[in-house]
């Protein structure tokens, strides 16, 4: 249940055409069709909105054009995934080990 309650939030705030969206946790308690639904929705939809995603699961933010890691409330680096990939830094160790 908790899924489709996050859905129908999601598009709800996609629908309001709000400047800023909030998404935290967008993808915790969906399963996979979804997410690849969300991900692929969310790569329209971000255009020219201020977009702050807070992910655990780094599948979800993999096309976002800048993506800031915090570590204990730090910015400790920023970039594409394709950049934070070839740093081979805390990004790359997570997306390696499977937990994506």
């Amino acid at each position: 249940m908790g899924g489709k309650c996050q859905h129908i939030a999601i598009t709800r705030a996609i629908l309001k055409n709000l400047k800023i969206l909030l998404l935290n946790k967008v993808i915790s308690t969906i399963d996979n069709l979804i997410e690849i639904l969300i991900r692929e929705s969310l790569k329209s939809q971000v255009e020219g909105r201020i977009t702050l995603i807070i992910a655990y699961y780094l599948n979800i933010i993999r096309d976002i054009n800048k993506i800031i890691i915090l570590e204990k409330g730090e910015v400790i680096k920023r970039g594409s995934h394709t950049e934070l990939l070839s740093r081979r830094g805390l990004y790359y160790n997570i997306w390696t080990s499977g937990e994506k």
